[in-house]
């Protein structure tokens, strides 16, 4: 809004606002419009993002107009500057998703995936995931990150804990090897953030030296740093700079090979997988012994880190889940030492509108369902916080459905007959079948190639005898055959095992002659033969060459299929040693006998002829058995790839196996979740049902329709999600699923985004409406005195307008110092000052000393009784709903206190009992929340009903009454001529107020439901003090036997005190609830009274003089015609979206 003013043109618009559009002037331009004209419903497309987007244009193009006129008397200016401030700030109502669940439950992980980013932290340090991750949306692509820090005051109470934990009774400090345990935690965030402090340091100091070691640290408490980046990568890297980890800093410092001087991480931080590049899980830390070695290093002194004093972390991204409204809030897993963290996640608690509880899904199907993964505690703190259960309450996710074990499954669920799982078995089956066949073919295939193998070499090693056979025949010289004599085949052997053969691949025989030098004669006589030895030379020097018969499509030649002793690893080798076994064992002994018989044999004389006749049947023989091994290499290489596309073709049906028994184990758990939530609300309402009248309880009567409580449970793969998405480089396949819905991670984006439908509709709705209603309200007003005459205008303004009955103080006493006071509440002309004063005490003046007269006077009188009726009625259902059951539930929590407190002594390791009586009671187990469970747990359904019962249906209807006899009186007493009218503006003015009554009792019913929910935990911050007296008495004990004593000193405490503790804690309940009942009141005094200023400036139309300027008339007439123009858009509007919401009403049954 502009506020400086501008001098008149042409006389017109003395004393008005200009607009935006045209500061010169303040007529409003024609065209100037933001928002769209339709001219029927039917051409909007609509959402309510639509809606919100088109209504925010009509409300700027109301403000420019209501900026072009007069607008009357103060009072209309600010009701219509309230107005129009509350309706420019109307945005999509946010809706809180507090994400819960133990640690390891994959909370990161899914909503990594939810984001399809990776910015949630999904490892580090347990404390650190103490800290508050708040996820919601923005329009920018960047990702922006606010990180705020605990303030000193915070981080000293920490720092006292954690050197607690660290130094035992003899301030020596306690062994921090197991990072586990209280004092490793507590070392890793003390050393983190004072690094350049020893261990054995510590025990001699106090937290005010520690504090005092750093001065850093002291500018850091309490601050906030921004962060903002392009993507995930350089988001994790930027915010890295305030709460990584020094170990992984050194580890990239290394591999930059900027610091030589750095110690080396150790061989097991090297072994650890990279962490996904770029996302949050960079922030939080991977801390080991190496933080503990580093603090004994002496004089070195590390960078501090600063991930210890993080309170929480609010982070902005573009994700499409987010983009209508939903924030989610991932809360810690465990609970924290910091009292700070623990109190954000509380209020995130407290506020939320829907919780998310995760868990693996493995336990469900393990029978530890819903009512052991939420616990008695949590789920009576949920039915008292969470009164008017819908489907959006709450949601259960189970995690981790790719963790499958599938003959466990089928055996468990009984699925061997399921008609999908046999068609997948079948197909497994036959696929076994033909790798079996194929193998048998691989096998007999290289077997038949081993044969040949050894055939062909023992046909070269003829070939090669019967050349040199024949050449020495020719020469005339003698020669004695060795290999194709009459014991050719032992001689072969023998010759093999003197000379050995080649086991190097890819080397070649040194020649045809096994060594010897060949003849350098040449034959000339026959070209033939020439041409046959020379083949035979080659086949045999190429049958030593390397062959693969995985590369046999890609020979050139015959000789490329030849194949010696290394061709074939398979069975080449293993040929060679069966051939020098056989030739050691069985002749070995023989030799002599051996060699006496081929002396004994006659030998018949061979000729050149019949030589040559061998020597080409061996070649003939060679070139076929050279051709038959290629045939059966072939036919091995088809087997093997048979082999591989059934190993592929396997992998595919048994992720689909798996993915079959993953969702036969979803929709399992689905209905084990479900009917076991059903099961434990009925219990809780049993066992208070059972409590308020014992007589007449009958378990088998249902308190409330349980079968339509159908608890929205979700099942996710967030692992095969982020493969199938290729959301992190390098992550391998999926395991279970070849789509992505079947990982159930669309369906809980689209879970997250529906959460909003419901507030958002609402919200867009109530919008329109209050855009029309307005633009009708400033429509009236510029048309008033339209044919009304002066006269009859200033009789109802005498009568009902606001002003002070007695302005010159006829009735007061005019010396009161106060009443002097109370009088600058006013204008010069008697009127209100808007704002200044109270509404109950400044408008119930008596007869004797009546202050103001007028509408609002009436209206806030009315009012006023109207509250204080309500705060009576609500303080009156507290009282008979709760009080005796109060008192009921502290007589139960007494009574169970003892053992109670003894049950969780005796299951705790010393350690960590002292730890938690050194934090109040409240560590991994609270003990204070231990002890009021009874209690709550009494108190929890009649909590319930009385807060699920309409509160304030009185209220609305007697203020909605006040209202219309304030009307009727109005009109009653209207002079004749403004009868008519007085009528038709009534309605409007009842409209306008039925409008604003609907977000009053929106406003009042939200201020009662966060009150309660305060209210309702508040008894185990009651316990907790009531016996810090407990906790300190048994910490006071040292030395031998200390534990013990503790013990009893805690058993004693509470033994005396519980009655007193339980008691006082239904007090404090009580008066709490009285308490919210006057803060609902006080809520209605504000906002009744805003009301009746609104009723009044409504009404005041009929008594408001018209506009006498010429200008002005034409500005009027011109900002009416916009305002039509408006209010038939809003119109419209409202049109499409009852047709949109029609629609959704057909869709849902089929859906």
């Amino acid at each position: 809004m502009y506020l400086d003013d501008v001098a008149p043109e042409n006389g017109r618009g003395v004393g008005s606002l200009p607009t935006r559009e045209n500061r010169t002037t303040n007529a409003p331009k024609e065209n100037a419009r933001n928002y769209t004209l339709y001219n029927i419903p039917e051409e909007i497309v609509y959402t309510p993002e639509s809606a919100l987007k088109e209504g925010l244009h009509m409300v700027e193009a109301i403000k420019d107009r209501v900026l072009s006129i007069k607008q009357g008397n103060k009072v209309r200016q600010e009701v219509w500057a309230r107005d129009l401030t509350t309706l420019q700030s109307q945005g999509s109502p946010k809706t809180l998703i507090a994400v819960c669940g133990a640690t390891g439950a994959g909370k990161s992980s899914i909503l990594n995936a939810i984001l399809d980013d990776n910015i949630v932290p999904t490892s580090g340090m347990r404390a650190c995931t103490a800290v508050v991750t708040e996820i919601s949306y923005h329009k920018k692509k960047t990702i922006d990150a606010d990180v705020s820090f605990l303030t000193e005051a915070e981080w000293r109470s920490e720092l006292k804990l954690l050197v607690e934990d660290l130094v035992d009774e003899q301030g020596n400090i306690k062994s921090v090897k197991n990072l586990g345990n209280e004092a490793g935690v507590a070392w890793s965030k003390v050393h983190a953030v004072y690094p350049g402090i020893a261990p054995e340091r510590l025990g001699n100091m106090t937290v005010d030296q520690i504090l005092g070691a750093d001065s850093r640290i002291n500018r850091i408490l309490g601050a906030t740093r921004h962060v903002e980046a392009k993507d995930s990568k350089t988001f994790g890297k930027e915010i890295a700079k305030f709460i990584d980890s020094k170990d992984q800093r050194r580890g990239n410092d290394k591999k930059k090979g900027t610091d030589k001087n750095k110690p080396k991480a150790p061989e097991k931080e090297k072994e650890k997988p990279k962490t996904m590049g770029g996302s949050l899980i960079d922030l939080l830390k991977r801390k080991a012994e190496a933080s503990a070695a580093a603090g004994k290093e002496g004089t070195a002194t590390p960078d501090l880190e600063l991930w210890p004093l993080i309170k929480n972390v609010k982070v902005r991204c573009n994700a499409r889940a987010l983009e209508t409204g939903a924030v989610l809030c991932d809360l810690p897993g465990t609970a924290d030492a910091n009292a700070a963290r623990n109190s954000i996640a509380k209020n995130y608690m407290k506020n939320c509108n829907c919780v998310w509880i995760l868990a693996p899904i493995t336990r469900a199907v393990d029978d530890r369902t819903a009512r052991d993964l939420m616990g008695d505690a949590f789920k009576t703190q949920l039915l008292s916080e969470y009164l008017y259960y819908d489907s959006s309450t709450i949601t259960f996710i189970a995690t981790k459905t790719d963790d499958v074990s599938c003959e466990e499954i089928i055996r468990s669920l009984h699925l061997k007959d399921d008609p999908e799982l046999e068609v997948i078995e079948a197909a497994l089956d036959d696929i076994d079948a033909r790798d079996k066949v194929a193998k048998s073919q691989k096998t007999d295939a290289e077997t038949t190639i081993e044969e040949l193998a050894n055939a062909l070499r023992d046909t070269r090693a003829h070939i090669r005898e019967y050349k040199d056979h024949i050449e020495a025949l020719e020469n005339g010289e003698p020669f004695t055959p060795i290999v194709t004599g009459p014991n050719g085949a032992k001689n072969a052997k023998k010759k093999a095992k003197g000379k050995g053969k080649s086991k190097t691949s890819g080397k070649k025989r040194k020649s045809a002659n096994d060594g010897r030098k060949s003849s350098k004669r040449r034959r000339t006589s026959d070209d033939g033969d020439a041409d046959e030895d020379d083949l035979a030379a080659e086949l045999a020097e190429d049958s030593d060459a390397d062959f693969d018969d995985d590369d046999i499509s890609e020979a050139d030649s015959l000789d490329d299929f030849i194949v010696d002793d290394s061709e074939d690893d398979d069975f080449g080798d293993k040929s060679d040693k069966e051939d020098a076994q056989s030739d050691g064992s069985s002749n070995a002994g023989n030799s002599d006998a051996e060699h006496d018989e081929d002396m004994d044999e006659p030998q018949s004389e061979v000729t050149v002829e019949d030589l040559k006749e061998k020597l080409k049947e061996s070649r003939e023989a060679l070139k076929a058995g050279t051709d038959l091994k290629k045939d059966e290499s072939e036919k091995r290489k088809e087997a093997i790839n048979i082999i591989t596309t059934l190993k592929k073709e396997r992998a595919k049906l048994q992720r689909q196996k798996n993915g079959f028994c993953s969702l036969r184990r979803s929709e399992f758990s689905i209905d084990v979740l479900r009917e076991d939530f059903r099961t434990g609300l009925k219990g809780m309402d049993d066992a208070a049902a059972e409590e308020r009248d014992p007589d007449s309880f009958n378990p088998e009567e249902d308190l409330r329709d349980y079968a339509s409580i159908n608890l929205p449970v979700f099942t996710a793969s967030a692992r095969d999600y982020v493969r199938l998405k290729r959301q992190v480089r390098g992550d391998g396949d999926p395991i279970c699923f070849s789509n992505v819905k079947d990982t159930g991670i669309p369906a809980l984006q689209e879970w997250c985004r529906a959460l909003t439908v419901a507030s958002r509709e609402r919200s867009a709705r109530i919008f329109l409406h209050s855009i029309k209603v307005f633009a009708n309200s400033v429509r009236a007003y510029l048309r008033a005195g339209e044919g009304v005459t002066a006269e009859d205008r200033q009789v109802l303004r005498d009568l009902y307008e606001t002003r002070l009955a007695d302005p010159m103080g006829i009735y007061g006493d005019a010396e009161d110092d106060e009443e002097d006071d109370e009088e600058d509440d006013y204008d010069e002309f008697g009127y209100p000052i808007p704002g200044a004063f109270d509404a109950r005490p400044k408008m119930n003046g008596t007869p004797q000393n009546p202050k103001v007269v007028g509408i609002t006077a009436q209206l806030a009188t009315a009012f006023g009784e109207v509250a204080n009726d309500c705060v009576r009625g609500l303080k009156e259902k507290f009282r008979d709903g709760l009080e005796d059951k109060c008192q009921v539930g502290a007589a139960n929590a007494a009574a169970s206190a003892v053992e109670v407190s003894d049950n969780i002594a005796g299951s705790m390791h010393w350690a960590t009992y002292r730890a938690t009586l050194r934090r109040n009671g409240s560590h991994r187990i609270d003990i204070n929340e231990e002890l009021a469970t009874p209690m709550s747990k009494g108190i929890a359904s009649s909590w319930g009903k009385v807060f699920e019962s309409d509160l304030f249906a009185s209220f609305q209807n007697a203020a909605n009454s006040a209202i219309t006899v304030v009307l009727n009186e109005v009109q009653s007493k209207c002079p004749v001529g403004l009868q008519e009218r007085a009528g038709m503006q009534a309605e409007v003015s009842m409209n306008e107020a039925k409008l604003a009554m609907d977000k009053i009792t929106g406003v009042v019913h939200d201020a009662l439901q966060d009150n309660q929910k305060d209210v309702s935990r508040s008894l185990i911050p009651h316990v907790q003090s009531s016996m810090f007296d407990g906790y300190a008495r048994a910490m006071e004990e040292r030395g031998t036997g200390s534990v013990k004593r503790q013990k009893a000193v805690f058993h004693t405490f509470v033994d005396d005190h519980k009655h007193e503790i339980f008691t006082g804690g239904a007090d404090i309940v009580m008066g709490r609830l009285n308490a919210a009942a006057d803060a609902v009141g006080i809520a209605l005094t504000e906002k009744l009274f805003e009301l009746a200023e609104k009723v009044e400036v409504s009404i005041s139309v009929l008594w408001e003089g018209g506009e006498e300027d010429p200008a002005q008339i034409r500005v009027r007439r011109a900002v009416v015609d916009h305002i039509n123009e408006i209010i038939d858009q809003a119109s419209i509007w409202l049109e499409a979206e009852r047709l949109h919401a029609t629609a959704l009403e057909e869709e849902s049954p089929a859906a």
